[in-house]
């Protein structure tokens, strides 16, 4: 009962989602062209806050038409019928880091019968993986983390084998 124990882990790590930043209302009356991609007129500043990941407008609205003098923080609007100059997945989300866990003990009754006990823990230390901010640079959620991603888990396994 004491002997035979086995213990086993498994350990992710990745850097964080790319994602473009964008902007509001676009389309609407003015039907802009492409996708809503804004001019990067400053530097972005990368917090890590939940309530604020990268730097954006704080709600302010970007204005359409946009002039070179026209600008709210580091984000500009682009001109009317033209592309915004941000590179297509230019930012990075936070990144994932996972522990996962599995205790079992295997019984042996014969050559032909075994059972086994299996416990096994997901996110051994509870780490809180955020998902990616909303991407919107000029929305009053703009920046903002709303949600973790995965969760922990646990469970058990009985195994009998004949």
């Amino acid at each position: 009962m004491i002997g035979g124990w086995t213990l086993a882990g498994n350990t992710t790590v990745y850097s964080g989602l790319p994602f473009t930043p964008t902007y509001l209302n676009c389309g609407g009356v003015d039907i802009d062209t492409g996708p809503c991609r804004p001019n990067l007129v400053g530097k972005v500043h990368i917090t890590g806050r939940r309530s604020g990941y990268f730097t954006t407008t704080n709600g302010v609205v970007l204005q359409p038409h946009g002039t070179p003098g026209d600008t709210v923080g580091p984000w500009q609007r682009p001109a009317f019928a033209t592309f915004g100059d941000i590179r297509r997945n230019s930012l990075y989300g936070p990144g994932f880091w996972q522990t996962d866990m599995d205790v079992k003990k295997s019984f042996r009754f014969s050559n032909d019968a075994a059972f086994e006990i299996r416990i096994w823990i997901s996110n051994v230390f509870n780490k809180v993986n955020l998902n990616n901010p909303v991407t919107c640079v000029d929305c009053l959620d703009g920046g903002k983390i709303l949600g973790a991603d995965g969760g922990r888990g646990y469970g058990y396994d009985l195994r009998f084998q004949f």
